[in-house]
């Protein structure tokens, strides 16, 4: 996710505490962001993107010394986690379906040790192993001043006050890794080829089942219940969302460092949500990004933040569906660029009130500025579809 764009003190104020209900309030609204759209739209937190940057220079040299041309990091849909002495490696394709443990100078035995071992381990003992993810809420932990996001109101359940305070639910799976495995499959044992006078790398590799999707979907149903009643989003697209942001990768992390499930850049996208969730401008640190479920309620908060701000104004439910995922990809104003050429909200929405959704989605496609966000858009509508029985729990 190229995450959404961020505003200083004066439209932060109105994101955050908007009681605008009458439309002349919300076109002033739309007016003043419109005027300070080009001036802070490339605005980031510098010191706290530093920070994260630095946390991913100095490992990926610490790697370097000993893994070589061969290192590497975790990256959205694949995770790679390293033992303490940074000789072994799990790697975690979960898109490709395929889970794999490396080393240097170990025996096929040795490494069925290990994997086994590994498989056995519960999320809290795979995270010891998820160097990368350590280093970054090192690195960020001193920019947090507020603890994990609680909901300020829940628009599906007016009854509840705007201090409701969430239950909290914890994330950790026994066993998380050994329920992806593909049943009654041996691993494949296979040396690596040497160059020069490197050690030997030799690797295990075995399957993932095909069913692995829906199987991490279900230990996330709490949280996806809560974040679809909170902000009347249908399950489908969370899941969708959560499927091509990461494939289910709960230590997803891309190279512009998006983090999570559901891929939020923490001074973008992730500030929006957390800013809106506890009333001032603040950060999300990396470890509540990281948090599967507390991810999972930061992302619902932004999608309700496109659907009920930034493209409140359209008229049509469907249409306001394509608009959001599209925006979710790569911010608001370029799915305004799209119809107007410019980052200018309110004329996009005039002229999207214009159009049926199919159209919209029709346009979107042909003229959204990045070929990313076009497939993004096509393949997350497309597996709603796939999750949509989710939607009638």
């Amino acid at each position: 996710m190229r995450g959404g764009f961020t505003f200083p003190a004066l439209t932060l104020g109105l994101l955050i505490g908007f009681h605008l209900s009458i439309p002349e309030a919300r076109s002033d609204w739309l007016d003043q962001m419109d005027a300070q759209f080009d001036a802070t739209f490339q605005q980031t937190d510098a010191a706290f993107d530093k920070a994260m940057q630095d946390g991913v220079d100095e490992l990926d040299h610490e790697l370097s010394a000993i893994w070589g041309e061969a290192r590497a990091l975790p990256e959205p849909k694949k995770w790679v986690g390293y033992s303490k002495d940074r000789q072994t490696r799990i790697i975690v394709d979960y898109d490709k379906g395929e889970m794999s443990l490396e080393g240097f100078d170990k025996s096929q035995v040795d490494l069925q040790r290990e994997f086994s071992d590994i498989l056995l381990e519960d999320s809290e003992g795979l995270n010891q192993r998820a160097i990368l993810r350590d280093r970054l809420i090192q690195k960020t932990r001193t920019f947090s001043k507020a603890p994990a996001p609680s909901p300020r109101f829940t628009p599906s359940r007016p009854e509840h006050s705007q201090n409701t305070k969430r239950r909290a639910i914890k994330w950790r799976q026994p066993h998380e890794l050994s329920r992806l495995v593909e049943p009654r499959t041996r691993p494949v044992f296979v040396s690596l080829p040497k160059s020069g006078k490197a050690r030997q790398l030799n690797r295990l590799s075995i399957k993932l089942r095909k069913d692995r999707d829906h199987l991490t979907a279900e230990t996330l149903r709490p949280s996806l219940d809560e974040a679809a009643l909170t902000y009347a989003l249908p399950r489908s697209l969370l899941l969708s969302m959560i499927k091509n942001e990461s494939s289910f990768n709960p230590r997803a992390r891309s190279h512009a460092n998006a983090l999570g499930l559901m891929q939020l850049v923490p001074t973008s996208g992730g500030k929006e949500a957390y800013s809106y969730l506890k009333g001032e401008s603040l950060i999300p640190s990396a470890d509540v990004l990281y948090d599967p479920h507390e991810n999972i309620m930061l992302g619902a908060t932004y999608l309700h933040l496109l659907n009920t701000r930034y493209f409140g104004d359209v008229k049509d439910k469907q249409t306001r569906r394509h608009l959001i995922i599209a925006a979710y990809n790569t911010g608001a104003g370029n799915v305004a660029k799209a119809f107007t050429g410019t980052m200018k909200l309110k004329a996009a929405i005039k002229k999207i009130n214009k159009m049926s959704a199919d159209d919209v989605y029709d346009h979107l496609i042909a003229h959204l500025p990045y070929d990313e966000t076009r497939t993004y858009l096509a393949r997350v509508t497309k597996d709603t579809q796939t999750y949509a029985s989710w939607d009638n729990a």
